[in-house]
């Protein structure tokens, strides 16, 4: 994920006009960086890559999950 993150970085950075900057959060199998951008400005800056079955495993790896992975 992190290089499909830099590469789609480096492509809209341009188009926005703007830095993009990639950050990954690792720990928890994931969780902690799809619980931050659950968690982030509802502005329209944050953009999260995450694998679909990743996402789909969240439920099976823990029953408190600090956010809703279907929303």
């Amino acid at each position: 994920m992190d290089l499909l993150g830099r590469l789609v970085a480096e492509r809209l950075a341009p188009a926005l006009g703007q830095n993009v900057v990639v950050e990954n959060r690792g720990g928890a199998g994931g969780i902690l960086g799809a619980d931050a951008v659950a968690k982030g400005d509802k502005d329209g800056t944050m953009l999260g890559l995450i694998g679909v079955t990743t996402l789909a495993a969240f439920p099976f790896m823990t029953n408190r999950l600090p956010f809703d992975p279907v929303r």
